[in-house]
């Protein structure tokens, strides 16, 4: 099978053939530190006559009653025109749906609400961390006790102690996870999951290089619902929401990578879309793979019938989001290609640079997104949701 690759000109010491290709680490920007300047050091006042003092003290009166006026008339308009603030969709309890946010274009979408469970609480004006067993969570509150998280299965769990992590940039979902949801399985035994697990993790050290925060939904082969997903994306304020996926079924063969990628109706989605597909596409040809290819791959909206987004994630995220199918892990070569040391860091730093040009450039591209209609069909049955361990 690696005889496919002996066409190209360099070779790298995994054994994959790269022609033109020039990997490279850009620097981390130097960033300004907040300085706090002491206060000035006060002198003694100077002394003031009886009538001075008695001036200064009617002005002041006066301007205390005019202050509580303004007061008292800021508060009535507050009441008057305040209304019901709108909460983000609640994670969902165990048993869940599996994290399924793939389905092939050719069988029917999965609605994977019709296995979600009524709602605990909303992770409203929560915060992000991470437990001392490396696992992101939302934060709810504290206790006497320690922190109430939200876990990857939904659940409210208090442990005792959580680095957080505040405000990111890009907020990163590896696909699928867990022993139920693995996603698709190469011809070699490449397992989906992990490998959209081992992309994401080189996308996030791609993006700290150059100074751009970013956060997983998770770091291990552990299985996240769809909800908790976008809440912990949401509650960390990310700027843009990718998730990494690899595709299947098999499709038409092609001279170039059939990477998808999948966009909200919003103008930044489909900015972020088209770049990430100009990106991904111009990396991976650089590779000598025999790809395949849907007539209609690039960046696409996937609808119901009604309108509807047939995918949970891009339906949920209330931020610019796209759901990127670099290739096939379906189609045997390029689950080979996919299986060395290599792909992982190509497909990462492709990620970082169109995360990077969304963030500092007003570039644009010239992608526009097409529709494909679904039929949405059954989701998978609800399966049992264990939480990895949370405290050492």
């Amino acid at each position: 099978m690696w005889a496919r690759f002996t066409s190209l000109s360099t070779f790298t010491s995994a054994g994959v053939v790269i022609r033109g290709m020039a990997l490279y680490v850009r620097p981390a920007p130097q960033r300004d530190n907040v300085l706090h300047r002491p206060a000035a050091e006060r002198g003694h006042p100077p002394i003031m006559s009886s009538s001075t003092l008695n001036s200064v003290l009617s002005s002041a009166r006066s301007r205390t009653r005019t202050a509580l006026a303004l007061m008292t008339l800021a508060a009535t308009a507050v009441t008057a025109c305040s209304a019901p603030m709108a909460t983000r969709p609640a994670a969902v309890q165990a048993p869940v749906e599996a994290a399924s946010e793939s389905p092939a274009p050719s069988t029917p979408a999965a609605s994977e609400d019709e296995a979600e469970q009524p709602p605990k609480a909303s992770v409203m004006q929560s915060d992000v961390g991470v437990t001392p067993t490396g696992v992101p969570v939302a934060v709810l509150g504290t206790t006497a006790d320690g922190s109430i998280v939200r876990s990857p299965c939904g659940n409210e769990v208090v442990i005792p102690t959580v680095e957080p992590i505040g405000q990111i940039d890009v907020a990163i979902d590896a696909g699928h996870g867990g022993p139920v949801d693995t996603g698709a399985v190469g011809a070699n035994g490449l397992i989906e999951s992990h490998l959209n697990l081992a992309v994401a993790n080189v996308f996030a050290a791609e993006l700290e290089k150059r100074g751009i925060t970013s956060a997983l939904t998770r770091t291990a082969d552990y299985a996240v619902p769809l909800a908790v997903r976008t809440d912990f994306a949401e509650a960390t304020d990310a700027a843009i929401f990718v998730s990494v996926h690899h595709n299947a079924p098999h499709k038409e063969r092609s001279s170039l990578p059939g990477t998808e990628v999948f966009v909200q109706g919003s103008r930044a989605s489909a900015r972020l879309g088209g770049l990430m597909q100009e990106s991904i596409v111009a990396a991976l040809s650089q590779f000598d793979v025999s790809w395949v290819k849907a007539p209609d791959a690039g960046v696409l909206r996937v609808q119901e019938p009604d309108g509807g987004e047939a995918y949970g994630l891009v339906r949920r995220s209330n931020v610019p989001f796209v759901l990127v199918e670099l290739g096939y892990i379906a189609n045997p070569n390029e689950a080979a290609f996919f299986a060395t040391s290599i792909y992982p860091t190509i497909a990462g730093q492709a990620l970082a640079d169109a995360a990077e040009a969304y963030l500092r450039s007003d570039r644009l591209q010239g992608f526009q997104p097409e529709q494909r209609t679904f039929i949405a069909g059954r989701s998978h049955a609800a399966v049992r949701c264990t939480d990895p361990p949370l405290t050492l």
